[in-house]
Parts: C-alpha cells; sequence; structure tokens
C-alpha cells in the first residue's frame, strides 16, 4: 500500500511540474571550450540591426546563429573580408571568418514580426 501511495504522488509530482519545465525556455546552443563569446539570446526588431560584437581583437572565429523565429535575419562578419548569409526562420548556421573584428544581425525578412536569434562566437 505504501508503494502505491510513492507511485501516486511521483505521478502528481510529474504532471504538476511537466507543464512548468515545458514552459522554460531553452538555449540551443551551449558554451564550450573554444567559446570567446555568448552563447546569447537576443530579439531585434524587424528591419533593425544588432552588433553582437565590434572591435574584437581580430581573432580567427565562428559564428554560430539560430534564428528561432518566424522572420529571415542576415549575419554579417568583418575581419579579413565581408561576408554574410541569410538565414531563414528555424535554421542555424555557422560562419568562421580570418580576423574577425564585427559581428551583426539585421532584421531583413519580409515576414511579419520581430527576430528572436540564439548566437555564440568561437575560436
Amino acid at each position: 500500500m505504501k508503494s502505491l501511495h510513492v507511485l501516486l504522488l511521483g505521478a502528481v509530482l510529474i504532471g504538476i511540474t511537466s507543464p512548468a519545465l515545458a514552459a522554460a525556455p531553452r538555449t540551443p546552443l551551449s558554451a564550450g571550450g573554444r567559446t570567446i563569446a555568448g552563447p546569447g539570446n537576443i530579439t531585434v526588431a524587424k528591419t533593425q540591426t544588432e552588433t553582437l560584437m565590434s572591435n574584437f581583437w581580430a581573432s580567427d572565429a565562428c559564428v554560430t546563429v539560430v534564428n528561432a523565429g518566424a522572420v529571415d535575419l542576415t549575419l554579417n562578419t568583418i575581419g579579413a573580408g565581408q561576408h554574410s548569409i541569410v538565414v531563414v526562420p528555424l535554421d542555424s548556421v555557422a560562419l568562421c571568418e580570418e580576423s574577425l573584428t564585427t559581428v551583426t544581425l539585421s532584421c531583413t525578412g519580409t515576414q511579419a514580426g520581430d527576430c528572436r536569434v540564439t548566437w555564440r562566437v568561437d575560436r
């Protein structure tokens, strides 16, 4: 009988905590051994640009971006060259740049809404 009470109590606790756990925000990126910035979560307003990093010490690095929203965004890097890539909703990209100095994100899509992004920079 005691084991039945424990089992029922466990089921009740799981039922109570599961919705709370499911609603907790998750970061799709975590810091790794070569992470030098981030991970970070940001929202970029429609047609706006957000600077993630500037005046960086010109080290070779890769920027990983996860587009968690419903609007296209553009990842821009400046270093030995200038590169950009469009990240469609619910997709991710990594863009590497020699002598990286600046990273920006622009909310460029034609879809309605703002851009929701998770980012990280690694060597």
